[in-house]
């Protein structure tokens, strides 16, 4: 029984990896790539958002992808459960989309690498998880000793 539930984690957190991809090339068809410090005045502009975005962290870049991406204009805890990984002990996403709260410190479990477009080389990583909350170490215990990672094409691979 144990085993099956990590077997979920990771088919979990792999079809996660897999949306946000979609979602990331989605905002790069609007958007011209994916985020990064230059799109930030234009999503701004363009949505009116109220979301700090930032720099400094992958929950401040990709607090973009929920104030831009067509259909996640109002978004929900089930989009905002797409930047999760699953795993005991860990902050659920809440659906409070107020300033900071949306991707608070803890409901992200990837690695975000900017600076990227769909014409960065198709294996490059996008995305990488699940981490241990607030660092840049992977945690594979949470997704059945398997790390995601999200090449810019889109392909999720562990």
């Amino acid at each position: 029984m144990i085993k099956s539930a990590k077997k979920g984690r990771f088919v979990e957190t792999l079809g996660n990896a897999k949306q946000l991809g979609i979602m990331l090339l989605e905002f790069e068809k609007d958007y011209g790539k994916f985020p990064d410090t230059t799109t930030i005045p234009e999503v701004q502009a363009r949505t009116g958002t109220t979301l700090l975005l930032g720099t400094k962290t992958s929950n401040e870049y990709l607090r973009q992808l929920l104030a831009a991406v067509s259909g996640f204009s109002s978004p929900s805890t089930t989009v905002e459960g797409l930047f999760h990984v699953p795993g005991e002990r860990l902050k659920k996403p809440d659906g409070n989309f107020h300033g900071n709260r949306a991707l608070e410190k803890g409901e992200l479990g990837f690695a975000y690498i900017p600076g990227l477009s769909s014409l960065s080389p198709t294996d490059m990583p996008v995305l990488i998880g699940p981490l241990i909350s607030g660092t840049d170490k992977l945690d594979i215990s949470r997704a059945d000793g398997k790390a995601v990672a999200l090449c810019v094409d889109g392909s999720a691979v562990e």
